[in-house]
């Protein structure tokens, strides 16, 4: 907790936490959010996620230098849409989805400059760090357009608290001031008091903000199109030993007993990265459930462990990477003496002959772990590897990250 109205939380009920449909899809800056909805969930509160898709088509200014650029209605729509089921598809447990676009929709500017905007004071909303910060600067400033955003979210609070009793509102450090003015609106519209409280934005031991990703500087996203299972839990694996612990207490439902006996196993012997491989666990496993994990964790094993290829059955492969694209089932005959190019692009492991030179000129492709660095290479017995189960199957690696598990039928 970074900040929070009052010392005595208040008794269980309807609680709300706000995500702005700028992006589409959540990432990892948003995952505190939610664990903390997940935990106040367990606690008995009743979670409510707010879509913002009015307040997203203005942008929040809290925590930005810049204005930032507007999104168009079908954008934000979409991105709504999309942020609704990345929650439904991450959250354990009953959990109801609202979207402000629901109230504003029906509101004339006049309504709300006369009904809402009359009950908050130019000096008081100046104040606010957010809006102090912009304002101070002559050649940024701001619009009214983001001027306004801290009366939509308190409207948002008093229209949530009125329909479903919720009396509770938490968000990022950089939302104080928008929370503070929302318990004062409801306090001079109903007579009633609500609650608040902030939790901190958490940053790497170089002050960078937690989910951005080593390539490119980008996020870290909850959805597996935009960021794979695989790069999702490597991330957690190569968390640094100066930070893990306090990620495994902000991410994870593991007890504070239970994560301390884990990072003293970690001191122990950390070359085992026992402490980062349970924080990847447990977060990979609430985000993309037990299938995911078992995903991750066969691919991690594949290429960053001793294990021996060997070693693997065919039905762990199927178990977890059922329903994607990364398996190809081909009759020992079709492949057996066949060129390289043209049976990869063929069996779609790659998807032009053009891609399979380029990934072979590269020094991106391997086999079972041997490199290929020739276009005419020829597919022979050795090169297909039988288990301790007398299965056979090759894992083609495609660069860092992508691979293609190709399983060989014997003919009958």
């Amino acid at each position: 907790m970074h900040d929070s109205t009052s010392l005595h939380p208040p008794q269980p009920n309807y609680c709300y936490v706000g995500f702005d449909p700028t992006a589409n899809s959540l990432h990892i800056g948003n995952l505190l959010q939610i664990i903390v909805l997940q935990h106040l969930a367990n606690a008995g509160f009743k979670p409510i996620a707010l879509i913002g898709g009015a307040t997203g088509q203005i942008g929040d200014p809290s925590g930005k230098s810049t204005e930032r650029q507007l999104l168009s209605v079908d954008v934000v729509k979409s991105n709504a849409d999309r942020l609704s089921q990345v929650l439904r598809d991450t959250f354990e447990g009953p959990l109801t989805i609202c979207n402000n676009v629901e109230w504003y929709r029906e509101m004339s500017m006049l309504e709300f400059l006369r009904d809402v905007g009359k009950e908050f004071r130019m000096n008081t909303m100046l104040e606010r760090e957010s809006v102090k910060s912009r304002v101070s600067n002559a050649d940024l400033g701001m619009s009214f357009t983001e001027f306004s955003y801290q009366i939509l979210q308190s409207h948002d609070f008093l229209t949530l608290h009125e329909k479903f009793g919720c009396d509770l509102q938490f968000g990022g450090s950089d939302q104080w001031g928008n929370i503070i003015s929302g318990i004062d609106y409801i306090k001079k519209r109903t007579k009633r008091q609500v609650y608040g409280f902030t939790i901190p934005l958490l940053t790497d031991e170089h002050g960078n903000k937690i989910g951005k990703t080593s390539e490119g500087n980008d996020k870290l996203w909850l959805s597996k199109d935009k960021t794979s299972v695989f790069e999702f839990y490597q991330y957690f694996v190569n968390i640094s030993d100066s930070e893990v612990e306090k990620l495994l207490k902000a991410f994870t439902f593991l007890s504070l007993d239970e994560i301390a006996e884990i990072c003293e196993q970690h001191k122990k012997n950390p070359h085992l990265r026992i402490a980062q491989v349970s924080l990847a666990r447990a977060v990979t496993k609430y985000i993309h459930k037990v299938k995911g994990l078992l995903q991750a964790e066969l691919y991690n094993n594949l290429f960053f462990s001793d294990r021996a290829l060997n070693s693997y059955r065919v039905t762990e492969f199927q178990t977890a990477f059922a329903e994607t694209d990364l398996l190809v089932t081909v009759p020992k005959n079709e492949i057996l003496n066949t060129n390289i190019v043209k049976t990869a692009a063929r069996l779609n492991i790659f998807p032009s002959q053009a891609q399979v030179k380029k990934y072979i000129i590269g020094g991106g492709l391997s086999i079972n772990g041997k490199k290929i660095d020739d276009t005419e290479f020829v597919f022979r017995d050795e090169d297909i590897c039988t288990n301790d189960f007398k299965e056979k199957y090759m894992i083609f690696r495609l660069g860092k990250k992508k691979f293609k598990l190709v399983f060989i039928q014997e003919p009958r």
